[in-house]
């Protein structure tokens, strides 16, 4: 069995705990070394302030021997040379001694490293479980939509099939109800439905009776378009051409079908935002409800000043601007 450890002392709010007194317990020991580093870290905030007196005597000492350095020429000569040999130990002597002054970097980097460790260890798993989670959920979007998709095809076909039949039986009706008309009027020879048909189609009487083939089309005309027979044989032709008209708007409007919506059934994931914003539709009406009791308790701040128009109208009545309640005429000048 594995040695009893001792237990961890107490460090920047840690405290050791019964399932952490085991020596090889790899948790005790991540505590233990964080521990160590945390203690180097405390140690530091404790004398921090004497830390960067002497940082910053290091820095000031570094730049100077930097522009002592900038002005040493290349060596032409053996001591020349030993001098810049000497010169440059005590720059690495000085470099070593900065390094050992910012040692402190490495524990903070050591906790930093630990931090990011112990929280990728925590964060990787529920990561991925997160993503397979989402990838259920999506796949199933995915489906919920597909099928809520293809019902409202389904649905949009049926309605769009109720809507054809419905449009197909106004107009066999229309068409019934010409045919009705042009069968109202009674017996008529070859010759007189020509004549009715040409005058129909915009002919005068005239030209019709020329077209039906009457010898004498003016007096023809005359007496066909004066005989009740004719008469109500052309309104009945003028009331079938009215309904036929009729249904060709009714053919070529769209159908009369209603947008079929299916959502699928799916949660949202996440929160939902929600933004709110008011619109002034009437400025007057909402500035005299204010003005005159206000007893909706609209702020006073609603009523927004408009300082260019002011300033306007300051320019334009001078000093008789200061009757206006609650503004005061001022006038500023500039020396040049």
């Amino acid at each position: 069995m594995a040695k009893k450890a001792a237990l961890v002392p107490e460090v920047m709010g840690l405290e050791a705990r019964p399932w952490l007194e085991t020596a090889d317990d790899p948790l005790a020991q991540e505590l233990r070394e964080a521990t160590r580093e945390a203690l180097s870290v405390r140690e530091f905030f404790g004398r921090m302030s004497q830390f960067f007196a002497k940082a910053k005597v290091v820095e000031d000492d570094a730049v100077a021997t930097l522009a002592v350095v900038k002005a040493v020429q290349a060596p032409t000569t053996a001591e020349e040379d030993a001098a810049i040999v000497r010169r440059l130990q005590a720059v690495k002597d000085k470099a070593k001694a900065a390094e050992d002054l910012w040692v402190v970097r490495q524990q903070f980097h050591g906790l930093h490293k630990r931090f990011v460790a112990g929280f990728g260890r925590a964060s990787t798993p529920l990561t991925q479980a997160a993503a397979i989670l989402q990838a259920h959920h999506n796949a199933y979007k995915a489906k919920a939509e597909r099928e809520a998709e293809e019902k409202r095809r389904r649905l949009q076909a049926e309605e769009d099939a109720r809507a054809r039949a419905k449009r197909e039986a106004e107009l066999a009706e229309l068409e019934a109800a010409a045919v009705a008309a042009e069968e109202a009027s009674g017996d008529l020879s070859d010759r007189e439905c020509f004549f009715i048909t040409a005058y129909v189609s915009g002919h005068n009487g005239q030209q019709a009776a020329t077209i039906a083939g009457y010898k004498d089309p003016f007096k023809a005309a005359a007496r066909l378009l004066s005989h009740p027979k004719i008469r109500g044989a052309i309104r009945a032709r003028q009331d079938a051409e009215a309904i036929r008209q009729q249904a060709q708007a009714v053919q070529a409007a769209p159908l009369d079908a209603v947008a079929v919506e299916v959502k699928a059934d799916v949660l949202k994931v996440g929160s939902e935002r929600k933004t709110r914003s008011a619109k002034c539709h009437n400025p007057q009406q909402l500035i005299a409800s204010i003005v005159d009791g206000n007893t909706l308790g609209i702020p006073v701040d609603c009523l927004m000043v408009d300082e260019t128009k002011l300033n306007t109208y300051a320019r334009s009545l001078g000093k008789l601007i200061n009757a206006w309640p609650g503004v005061t005429y001022v006038e500023t000048g500039t020396t040049v």
